[in-house]
């Protein structure tokens, strides 16, 4: 059996405005998630420890994933390959968070690789994040007119309308979609004819 070592590595958050170490890609496969949500409003990796007395009568410690701050509640996370989510240690570290959480007002959840990578949805954020960042938006306020004026609209026919080539065009609607100026069905692979539409509000 071929031994592998954790993927760790820092992802760049622009909800915290710095660094965010992960030590696994299902931890994250889930930032992608958090930095898209507006509900999430702040979270912290390996925020603390929790230790509890189980019934070996032992001491045990546990540090959860992260914690998520989302609308009014306030999550504790583990993030587990689905494949370990019935081992001894997965089920210890359940039992240590969950009775933390219910006693702090937090909920426990568990995110594994198989809900995170389930459809289009990560391959989706994962492609609107490389242009999140983006500064140089020339035809951005053209963009968002040209689509307020449909009810829907696709990359072909902001093209075609604006004179533009897709190249000049999709960074900018990636970077609208991933800040939700615009909107569109997220389990389904974005492409030239995907529709997209004004966000309300």
């Amino acid at each position: 059996m071929v031994q592998t070592a954790p993927i760790r590595g820092d992802f760049p958050s622009l909800k915290l405005g710095r660094m965010v170490r992960y030590g696994s890609t299902i931890e994250r496969d889930l930032l992608y998630f958090l930095e898209y949500k507006r509900s999430v409003t702040w979270y912290q990796e390996q925020p603390f420890n929790v230790e509890q007395v189980l019934a070996d009568g032992k001491l045990h410690r546990y540090t959860p994933d992260y914690e998520i701050h989302e609308g009014s509640e306030r999550l504790l996370v583990e993030c587990k390959p689905e494949a370990r989510l019935e081992s001894a240690q997965a089920q210890q570290q359940r039992q240590i968070g969950q009775v933390w959480a219910e006693t702090n007002g937090y909920r426990f959840v568990t995110y594994t690789e198989a809900e995170l990578r389930a459809g289009q949805q990560l391959n989706n954020l994962k492609l609107f994040w490389r242009y999140a960042r983006l500064r140089e938006l020339p035809n951005v306020s053209r963009i968002l007119e040209c689509v307020s004026g449909c009810k829907t609209s696709t990359v072909e026919q902001v093209c075609q309308q604006l004179q533009l080539v897709p190249s000049e065009v999709i960074p900018q609607i990636c970077h609208l979609l991933f800040h939700q100026y615009l909107q569109m069905e997220l389990g389904q692979a974005f492409t030239p004819t995907t529709v997209f539409w004004l966000t309300e509000g």
